[in-house]
């Protein structure tokens, strides 16, 4: 459509159209944490990205708690301690910014 619209000389008219009228800016980033203790990623996103999980579960329950504990487990496994006793944590995050001029 872009390209029928470039060669008919109707880019302008349509971009509207194409764009919906906003400018749209998106990056990514990646933090790297470094925690300490016994599961820190596993502590890190247990009030975050696992409490959906345990809402769902109905926490307190006993499917809750096993679920809690294989995440842990499998955590613990993905993210080892490093030599120092720390652990990395990549958190990526994404950010979306669109404005619409006035």
């Amino acid at each position: 459509m872009v390209d029928a619209a470039e060669e008919l000389g109707l880019s302008e008219r349509v971009a509207g159209a194409v764009d919906g009228g906003v400018e749209l800016d998106m990056w990514a980033a990646v933090y790297a944490q470094v925690l300490e203790g016994d599961n820190p990623v596993a502590d890190f996103t247990g009030s975050t990205a696992l409490r959906p999980y345990m809402e769902a579960l109905g926490e307190p329950s006993t499917e809750a708690t096993q679920f809690e504990q294989k995440y842990r487990e499998m955590i613990a496994t993905a993210y080892p301690k490093q030599s120092d006793g720390n652990t990395i944590f990549n958190l990526k995050r994404f950010f979306v910014v669109t404005t619409k001029p006035l």
